[in-house]
């Protein structure tokens, strides 16, 4: 195969948006054209055959005449689209400002979760049996947080800071500016938490990402009471 050219070697690609970049892309799906079509001459693999429907195919056009446009559909014997259209399930071309532009994406997603529930609620009727729960929480109007309770030990001996007594992480590690400003760093789990909520003492009052910190910690608190009656294993 003749080359117009000497081969050189490539040392620097383009800048996203470079007016080459679509001169460079031409040259490589020509080449990649010219090759594929040498490999199917020589019975190295076969195409599929496959071809566009131009008759099921839309042309849309973006700052460009609408007499171009059509003369472009006409040209390539397909239709002239306009947007907003549907795309892979989602709206192209849509500004998608109001909840209203967004009303066929969240029911696509609706209907798919509730196809989900009803196969995962088959299963030994776990979900089915959440559902009960709650709906009877619901009817005793009792605070769903409250309902959902973890007790521990009393923890007399579980150091609060330094120990993974969540399963989450030791709390010095996971919270190292809340850490850093507290006053009473060895003090156990039942020491903060007998009073029935964390009781802390600070240094000086938690700011800035200490105090977003501290609002996590607290979520995580939230849930656990400690029972005095259990010991510690």
């Amino acid at each position: 195969m003749a080359h117009p050219t000497k081969e050189f070697s490539l040392e620097r690609g383009v800048r996203q948006g470079d007016p080459l970049s679509p001169f460079l892309f031409i040259l490589a799906a020509e080449g990649l054209n010219i090759l594929t079509k040498a490999a199917i001459q020589k019975g190295l693999f076969k195409a599929s055959g496959l071809r566009v429907n131009f008759q099921k195919s839309c042309v849309y056009g973006v700052g460009i005449d609408n007499t171009d446009l059509i003369c472009l559909a006409n040209h390539m014997g397909c239709k002239v689209g306009n947007f907003p259209f549907i795309y892979l399930g989602l709206p192209i071309g849509s500004r998608m400002k109001k909840l209203s532009d967004w009303r066929p994406v969240l029911d696509k997603f609706e209907s798919r979760l509730s196809g989900w529930k009803r196969r995962s609620m088959s299963f030994g009727g776990t979900w089915h049996n959440i559902v009960l729960t709650c709906s009877t929480i619901e009817e005793a109007q009792t605070p769903f947080k409250t309902s959902f309770v973890k007790r521990i030990g009393d923890r007399k001996s579980t150091l609060f800071w330094h120990e993974d007594w969540m399963g989450a992480g030791k709390f010095c590690t996971m919270f190292p500016r809340l850490y850093k400003l507290e006053n009473e760093v060895n003090l156990t789990v039942n020491d903060r938490l007998a009073a029935g909520h964390p009781s802390w003492n600070w240094i000086r009052d938690p700011t800035g990402r200490a105090l977003d910190e501290l609002k996590s910690i607290d979520k995580l608190l939230e849930p656990f009471t400690l029972d005095l009656n259990a010991k510690d294993k």
